[in-house]
């Protein structure tokens, strides 16, 4: 049976790096016991910076050190129980200066991970070759860089996958996102036998997106891992601490990934949701949406009424699909659930005594119908809070 995996925590070391408040670091250490991330890294400079109150365990911590005999007492002496030693092989370090901080780091009782940076640079033969020089029983966990974005998901699996065959220690990955690859190496590398990634909540900086990995390891490699049905929002608050909104259609997160205008896309939807989405919007707190605009089709306009207890017969709703491509058209993108209501009324020749604002009447649309499973738009919920209307005549 394989280890569980293990999420190292980057977002609060970024957070330093950004030069955040002391508040919305607080603010990201909140947010990753809530999604209930493993360990947290945090540079060696950072230490001082945590707020007290900040309610990061000291053993959640894992301080990014340098192989520096200082450094690896101040982390025994603040109560840490696993280091980081980082090096980078360009800069042509002594086998024996890093072999001396390794084995101070373990007489200290430290959990001691070696961290190339560089790692990616370099062929795996080579990697192999230069962590051999270390006595393997000063070495708990073998951490692979690819800081300069040079590998791929394919080569990433070949190179772990040799990796985790030639060495005694455990390894981790800390994929970068320079090429858009991060969360792709990350999958590939838990396929190879990795057992520790590195993540960042929402992606905000230079990591693997921590919703992405979580997802893809769930639903592409069936790894049995838990995933807060609050994801999706806990991800826009940890993008808000940077001072960045969510693009709505991000991927696993963003607002409109389970929004639906397509006819075609809407009645398949309708018939079974699995034909056009992976997984259903509630794992990560989401839900679905049914844009009416010039590309929907009868099936739309029947499930997004329906969805309001509102009638319609084919024969209306071909008559009203005609009217909403019309106002699509001249508003130059979809409607919103007033105008659509606005058109609908128009077919009976009914007006509305007082308007609403343009504020849309369905923000969430949970069920199509009581009937499909998991899905759909249609809440059920009575048309009571509409506006009286009148007849024209």
């Amino acid at each position: 049976m394989s280890k569980p995996l293990i999420f190292i925590d980057q977002t609060i070391n970024q957070g330093f790096k950004q030069a955040l408040s002391k508040g919305k670091i607080t603010e990201l250490v909140r947010l990753t016991k809530d999604i209930c991330l493993d360990c947290a890294d945090i540079d060696f400079d950072n230490w001082s910076k945590l707020p007290e109150k900040s309610g990061l365990p000291i053993k959640k911590m894992r301080g990014n050190i340098e192989p520096c005999s200082q450094q690896i007492l101040e982390a025994a002496k603040l109560g840490m129980k696993a280091v980081t030693i980082s090096i980078y092989f360009q800069d042509v370090l002594e086998v024996e200066q890093i072999s001396k901080a390794l084995k101070q780091a373990k007489e200290l009782n430290l959990v001691v991970g070696l961290r190339i940076g560089d790692a990616s640079a370099l062929t795996a033969l080579e990697l192999v070759n230069f962590v051999e020089c270390f006595d393997s029983e000063l070495i708990d966990t073998l951490i692979y860089c690819d800081e300069d974005s040079l590998l791929e998901p394919l080569s990433t699996y070949d190179i772990l996958s040799f990796l985790s065959q030639k060495l005694k220690q455990e390894l981790e990955f800390h994929a970068y996102n320079d090429m858009g690859l991060a969360a792709g190496n990350t999958l590939a590398a838990i396929r190879a036998g990795v057992r520790r990634v590195a993540v960042e909540i929402a992606g905000t900086e230079l990591y693997a997106a921590l919703e992405q990995v979580m997802l893809g390891c769930k639903f592409l490699i069936n790894e049995p891992i838990e995933i807060s049905n609050k994801l999706a929002d806990l991800c826009s608050q940890a993008a808000a601490c940077f001072g960045k909104a969510l693009p709505q259609n991000r991927p696993i997160i963003g607002n409109n990934v389970f929004a639906h205008e397509s006819g075609i896309h809407v009645d398949g939807v309708i018939k079974n949701p699995e034909l056009y989405e992976p997984f259903a919007p509630e794992v990560v707190g989401l839900t679905r949406k049914l844009v009416i605009g010039k590309h929907s089709g009868t099936a739309s306009i029947k499930a997004k009424l329906r969805s309001w207890n509102m009638p319609i017969s084919e024969f209306t709703a071909v008559l009203l699909l005609d009217l909403v491509r019309k106002k699509a058209n001249d508003i130059r993108g979809p409607l919103s659930d007033f105008e659509l209501i606005n058109l609908y009324y128009e077919i009976f020749g009914l007006v509305q005594d007082n308007a609403i604002g343009g504020v849309e009447i369905c923000r969430e649309e949970k069920k199509y119908t009581s009937l499909i499973r998991h899905c759909g738009m249609g809440n059920r919920r009575q048309a009571w809070f509409l506006p009286q209307k009148k007849s024209l005549q």
